[in-house]
């Protein structure tokens, strides 16, 4: 009874007239780990997005990762685990994601949702110095006092870049009120749009990027409450705020 207490393991061997054709699978294999590599380089804008070779390369090595996992007796959970570590090792952080997550969560209201990845492929090449100094390969990167620091430097850049790349405030803002206005007078005479005003309810963009609209611009006197920036948005405000008011039942309702 010496060794009752000692565990037992189960060790799984490698059995390969478990698989399918090696060959055959190897290349399912290979193409899935292709695809799936390109579409992430793709959608992140890496430079290797184009590069075949490297495309190929990398999914023959996350193939063999695999087959060797699978070899060494790893479960396919934990082969699959070593495949995305080996596909995407010094590929996790690409410029323009990290850059597109600064405009995402900190310019929502300045950069319209649908253009933000405009804007962001516009920045782009403009802060491209202010990536210099780091080290994007390492997959452990977004965890690093190092990308608390690359993100209020890329926020302090598009600051800076914002106003000179401003999109139309105003000129958004007025054809929001005509969409608006016209709306409203064909909902009153219970008809369907001419072309004409098909044409101008289609430049209604939403009013992302405005959120100047929800300040208050009832009296003139309110100016006074406007950031210095927005003050040439009083105005068009001024007139969407009463267009509202007098198609609204009650108070209540223009609230709403």
């Amino acid at each position: 009874m010496l060794f009752s207490s000692i565990p037992t393991f189960s060790i799984h061997h490698y059995n390969p007239k478990i698989d399918m054709n090696k060959n055959e699978k190897k290349q399912k294999e290979l193409s899935y780990y292709h695809l799936y590599l390109q579409k992430h380089l793709q959608e992140n804008r890496f430079e290797q997005a184009d590069d075949t070779a490297f495309i190929e390369t990398r999914a023959e090595l996350a193939a063999s990762a695999y087959e060797q996992a699978r070899r060494g007796g790893y479960p396919i959970e934990g082969a699959q685990e070593l495949v995305m570590q080996t596909l995407l090792k010094g590929l996790h952080h690409s410029r323009y994601a990290i850059l597109r997550e600064v405009i995402a969560n900190e310019f929502a209201y300045e950069i319209p949702k649908a253009q933000q990845e405009a804007f962001t492929r516009k920045l782009l090449p403009l802060v491209d110095n202010v990536f210099s100094i780091y080290d994007l390969s390492d997959d452990l990167f977004a965890q690093s006092l190092d990308y608390d620091l690359l993100y209020s430097e890329l926020t302090g850049a598009v600051v800076l870049y914002l106003p000179s790349m401003a999109f139309n405030r105003k000129q958004r803002l007025r054809d929001n009120i005509e969409a608006i206005r016209t709306a409203f007078l064909l909902d009153r005479e219970g008809r369907t749009p001419t072309e004409t005003e098909r044409n101008i309810l289609r430049r209604y963009c939403g009013f992302g990027g405005l959120k100047c609209i929800l300040n208050p611009a009832k009296e003139l006197t309110d100016a006074v409450h406007w950031a210095k920036s927005d003050l040439e948005l009083f105005a068009p405000t001024a007139e969407l705020h009463r267009l509202i008011r007098e198609n609204s039942r009650d108070e209540t309702e223009y609230k709403r």
